[in-house]
């Protein structure tokens, strides 16, 4: 295993560096933030707000969701992450995430974990700044270290490992929600 700084294994992307908010418009393509975006990669595409689908040819000059990539949010759910996946069609990501795409010798799933760690939670934490606003810059984000096994061979069983623990914990959490709606469904029947 070895320690490495997470700008020296990753690409870290600030996603819209003007860090203004494009307009919305009805029908648009998705401008996705933390909050948009569920753990696996699929965005919620009534929270989201909508921009131009120009913004997406502006913004894909400076990152290209082929590339195994994560977000993480750097402004309000600080160090929540999230996977960006390539195959659910055009969006753009909010200035509110980092982009980390990932370079050869890592694997996505097992940085997703490495991230979502106590550990990494704690250093990032202590980056944050801000009175009103807690906020991690992009440089900060570079510097915090993770540690990794240096077989890549490795790193891709611990990935598929959590990977599955992360699948099977989703399908969990949507019986337990689909047995709060049918409960309280039921509630509603007996006492009205």
């Amino acid at each position: 295993w070895e320690q490495r700084k997470l700008g020296d294994i990753t690409k870290i992307i600030d996603p819209h560096p003007s860090h203004r908010a494009p307009p919305e418009v009805i029908d648009g393509i998705p401008f996705v933030g933390i909050g948009d975006v569920d753990a696996m990669g699929n965005i919620n595409r009534e929270s989201a707000r909508k921009v131009s689908e120009d913004i997406y040819e502006e913004h894909h000059k400076r990152y290209d969701l082929c590339i195994p990539s994560l977000g993480i949010g750097r402004v309000a759910s600080l160090g929540k992450v999230i996977r960006l996946r390539d195959n659910i069609g055009k969006y753009a990501v909010s200035p509110t995430l980092s982009i980390i795409q990932i370079q050869d010798k890592v694997n996505v799933n097992y940085l997703y974990s490495c991230i979502e760690s106590p550990v990494f939670q704690k250093q990032f934490s202590m980056q944050s700044n801000g009175s009103t606003r807690q906020s991690v810059g992009i440089q900060d984000l570079r510097e915090l270290i993770v540690s990794l096994p240096k077989m890549l061979g490795e790193q891709e069983k611990i990935g598929q490992y959590f990977e599955s623990l992360d699948k099977l914990i989703t399908l969990h959490q949507r019986k337990l929600d689909h047995l709060k709606q049918l409960k309280k469904g039921l509630l509603q029947q007996m006492f009205v």
